[in-house]
């Protein structure tokens, strides 16, 4: 299949995600990828006054030097293929999620949004950015008050969960969402849960689906067949917090002492994960980068997806998916969210003990051509490919706007 991918564009990402972690941001990989043929800006965490406190007392590590302006807020990240991308820090913003008067809430976002527009307009200088694609990534907080403030060609919002199931946006979240949809050129969206929610509030939704670095994560398939695993290991990827069934988890570690149970991620939830690793049979490793997973995920017989079943849940379209397939081994996942795609190469289960049967005939009936099967469709979920049909959305955001020509290049996408 072929299809065109933008080039030689001026895109500014007006991020909720912060550009630096050690782990995966499905908005730092697509502009990571939009970078290798466009002039990209990603403007950072908007990082408040109280996170510089909070990093002064060691409980956080907030980039108080550039918030402050004493070392370099614009900096020039290399990335893959001789690409790079700018990353601005803007100057610290009010801290106004708890703000309880409607009026006061709003007047507050657009001193914040003063505050970091002058930050952007120096750094578009600086580069020479013009007319920008402004890509406002689950931030209608900053989106808003932005709006046709930089001279932008098109808006384009991205959503990548349910803002209106976030508590710590629960105030004003959903309806500064819906605010920023109605006017934006154009919705796009990570899933079908997401696809489905956001569609009542525009006829401009796309569906982009979140990708994987298959290149990182299928060497697990080869380091998996040159270290033969002597325990049965089931393991999981990513955050350990209010989404994950930690219910579930004790149950399987409880029915299955023989079989290891092993988590790399953030540990938000620290009171029920530390209830699961009361279990003997059950280990913790902190996050880790992308490049440093093959060697925790070499050890993992089967990847599951333990979440609850929720508001929350129904929007999201899990990475961790694709990297457990990428290395090919089986995936175990509750039904928290309809992914068909996925129906040919993964279990899903309903309940606790549905879940650990699903679990053990996967490990018991696991053959070369099922594992074949999935790092196939992992190889056609790529960033590569999932930005190409980002890019898509935006040349036809343009087209439909009569703004300019785009710009684009055929390129040949798998799938």
């Amino acid at each position: 299949m072929t299809t065109s991918i933008l080039e030689d564009k001026d895109i500014v990402c007006l991020a909720f995600p912060s550009w630096d972690g050690n782990y995966e941001k499905s908005t730092v990989k697509i502009m990571s990828q939009l970078a290798k043929r466009n002039r990209v800006l990603y403007i950072d965490y908007p990082y408040t006054y109280k996170d510089i406190f909070t990093t002064w007392f060691g409980k956080q590590n907030a980039p108080v030097g550039r918030m402050l302006g004493t070392q370099k807020r614009l900096r020039k990240i290399s990335l893959p293929e001789s690409a790079f991308i700018h990353v601005l820090t803007t100057p610290p913003v009010l801290s106004v999620n708890s703000v309880k008067n409607a009026a006061k809430h709003r007047r507050l976002l657009q001193t914040n949004g003063n505050i970091v527009r002058k930050s952007i307009l120096k750094a578009m200088k600086s580069l020479g950015m013009k007319d920008p694609l402004v890509v406002c990534a689950f931030n209608p907080f900053l989106g808003l008050p932005l709006l046709n403030q930089l001279n932008e060609l098109a808006t384009i919002y991205y959503c990548y969960d349910e803002i209106s199931a976030c508590n710590w946006t629960k105030n004003y979240g959903k309806q500064l969402e819906e605010e920023y949809i109605k006017k934006a050129d154009t919705i796009i969206v990570s899933s079908d849960g997401l696809l489905k929610s956001k569609s009542s509030l525009s006829n401009k939704c796309y569906l982009v689906k979140n990708g994987v670095d298959f290149a990182i994560f299928n060497r697990t398939a080869e380091l998996r067949q040159r270290n033969k695993n002597v325990d049965i290991t089931v393991g999981y990827l990513g955050s350990l917090d209010e989404r994950v069934d930690y219910e579930l988890l004790m149950y399987l570690a409880e029915k299955l002492p023989d079989i290891k149970f092993e988590f790399v991620g953030r540990i938000i939830s620290k009171d029920k994960a530390a209830q699961l690793d009361k279990f003997p049979n059950t280990k913790f490793w902190d996050a880790k980068k992308p490049e440093e997973l093959p060697s925790y995920l070499k050890k993992f017989d089967a990847g599951i997806i333990p979440f609850l079943k929720n508001e929350q849940t129904a929007g999201i379209y899990p990475m961790k998916i694709n990297e457990y397939l990428a290395g090919g081994i089986p995936v175990i996942s509750t039904d928290f969210s309809p992914l068909p795609e996925f129906d040919s190469v993964i279990a899903t289960a309903s309940t606790h003990e549905a879940f650990l049967q699903a679990m053990m005939e996967s490990l018991c009936n696991d053959t070369p051509q099922k594992r074949k099967e999935r790092i196939s469709i992992a190889a056609g979920n790529s960033w590569e490919n999932k930005a190409t049909q980002f890019s898509q959305a935006i040349a036809d955001t343009l087209m439909r706007k009569n703004a300019v020509k785009p710009v684009v290049a055929a390129v040949s996408v798998s799938v």
